[in-house]
């Protein structure tokens, strides 16, 4: 090994040499040394740590090369591009998790940075060989600084305060090629490292706050794709490290925009939350639970009252005295012209939209993801493993309020009268109804039944305060089959079940509710007598 780190070492000094550099008939030898030797330092950890520390040794003729190369093309002169791509790759396995390797090498930063930003521009990244060279660049510059405490803490700190339109990070995360993204998401997590002052800096700084939405732009656009990105994963752990330390509620608040009560950045934002509390590591986290319970009902309160506010200027002021019932009448197709048709009912509610808002489905698929959030703390809490009985008492009475009860309640009352059902496939009634084309309404409802229905499990404070605000007829116009909402009918029949359960009052509700249509032998709709 000493011999062959000789002659590695001899090699460099004397051939990766600005002269040679700048010689176009000796360039190509160095592209060739470098190459072979970073193959060798790729798979030997050993031979890293050699090269770096033994005699000759190479650090001020590696840090001249680079200021060579980097003076040439940022003066537009490509003639070095193969180079760069040389000795970028051979600097990159070179402090690959090698501290001493990294610290010594960190003289090339601002090239490398200089460097990056000339290859990251929109025009240059049209270029196949730019592009490669930017990711190689990228990669130079996460391998400098990754499990290297002290170097990620100044990077980050520098890299805060210099401004967007020069900042080489912002131009990684925002990138339209994933080959050049990834080096960049890679960067920001290993600076975080979990350390909660740069995760706040994150947030709460205007620069922070533009690598959150670049982030979340890459991490949205993986959601259409067809194979599983590595930028999905890594911006995951990315946002991770967020919700860990209990940064994620004001991230949320960061994103929000005047004047819109939800944002496409908040609605990803919400999915990866939903994913971590659906995680193995997060399931039974009762502390992080408790800290997330008020932030997600604030934020289903206020969705709720938005969804509720919009659908009653859709419907109008005169659309629940005329369909009350609307909801009860058997989706079964009849023969009996006394029994209202699917079509004229779906025909009568669309002639009753006022006002439709086009951020409703928006709102809806927000509210479904916080339904879930809280779908999966609700049900950890109830069933205490992990909890200690404080904590449960905690995030229940916190999740059981009566004003989260009658939110859910009118909440599920308006969108029953509002959605069209969809039975087996079909949309009742026009394809042009305002139900039906509109994917963010999926769930929805199915959602807030389950979600209701671990509320008000052996607890006679949810059952009571559901039957106050009227809400026992809502649940029992759920218990039907909607292809919008799979699995609707069962999750409201154990929702219905659980309001009854050792409930005499809530019973004697059901025994009074008399059918406005029954089935005859036939099985033809008549009106009940």
């Amino acid at each position: 090994m000493s011999a062959a780190v000789d002659y590695y070492n001899q090699n460099f000094c004397k051939i990766c040499t600005p002269e040679n550099a700048l010689d176009p008939g000796k360039s190509g030898e160095i592209e060739t040394f470098l190459d072979t030797l970073a193959r060798a330092l790729a798979t030997d950890a050993t031979l890293r740590q050699s090269v770096g520390d033994e005699q000759p040794p190479i650090w001020a003729h590696l840090t001249q090369l680079w200021s060579t190369v980097a003076s040439v093309l940022l003066a537009d002169d490509d003639r070095l591009q193969d180079l760069c791509l040389s000795l970028a790759k051979f600097t990159r396995n070179l402090v690959a998790n090698v501290s001493d390797n990294q610290n010594r090498a960190w003289e090339i930063e601002p090239d490398l940075r200089r460097l990056l930003h000339r290859y990251t521009s929109y025009y240059a990244l049209q270029e196949e060989a730019s592009a490669a060279l930017a990711r190689m660049l990228g990669q130079t510059l996460c391998n400098l600084v990754t499990s290297n405490e002290e170097l990620s803490s100044r990077l980050w700190r520098s890299y805060l305060e210099i401004p967007e339109e020069e900042n080489v990070l912002i131009r990684l995360l925002g990138s339209h090629r994933q080959d050049v993204v990834l080096p960049g998401v890679i960067l920001v997590l290993n600076c975080l490292s979990r350390n909660k002052d740069r995760v706040s800096e994150l947030v709460a700084t205007p620069l922070g706050l533009r690598m959150d939405i670049a982030l979340l732009d890459q991490i949205s656009q993986t959601f259409e794709q067809e194979d599983e990105s590595p930028i999905f994963d890594v911006g995951y752990s990315v946002f991770r490290t967020v919700i860990e330390c209990s940064e994620l509620p004001r991230l949320f608040k960061e994103l929000l925009i005047k004047d819109e009560i939800i944002t496409p950045h908040q609605t990803t934002l919400l999915k990866l939350l939903d994913a971590y509390l659906q995680s193995a590591v997060a399931e039974r986290d009762a502390q992080l639970h408790s800290e997330l319970t008020p932030f997600l009902l604030s934020t289903f309160s206020a969705l709720s009252g938005y969804a509720q506010n919009a659908i009653h200027k859709a419907l109008g002021p005169e659309a629940e005295k005329k369909f009350p019932d609307a909801s009860k009448v058997s989706q079964n197709n009849s023969s009996d012209s006394s029994a209202p048709s699917d079509a004229s009912s779906a025909e009568a509610r669309q002639k009753s939209v006022q006002e439709l808002d086009l951020l409703l489905p928006r709102v809806s698929e927000a509210l479904v993801l916080v339904s879930q959030c809280l779908i999966t703390i609700t049900l950890a809490a109830s069933s205490g493993m992990g909890y200690s009985s404080q904590q449960r008492i905690n995030v229940m009475s916190t999740a059981q309020k009566p004003e989260v009860v009658m939110t859910l309640v009118e909440t599920l009352r308006l969108l029953d009268l509002f959605l069209p059902r969809i039975n087996f496939g079909k949309p009742v009634g026009s394809s042009t109804s305002h139900g039906n084309k509109s994917p963010g309404f999926e769930y929805v409802k199915r959602d807030l039944v389950r979600l209701m229905g671990i509320l008000c499990h052996e607890t006679r404070s949810v059952q009571d305060s559901v039957r106050a605000c009227e809400g026992i007829p809502v649940i029992m116009n759920m218990c039907v089959v909607d292809e919008r909402n799979p699995f609707l009918r069962e999750h409201a029949i154990f929702c219905l079940r659980n309001l009854l359960h050792d409930n005499p009052e809530n019973q004697a509700v059901v025994d009074e509710i008399q059918p406005l249509w029954t089935c005859d032998d036939g099985e033809r709709l008549q009106r009940a007598v």
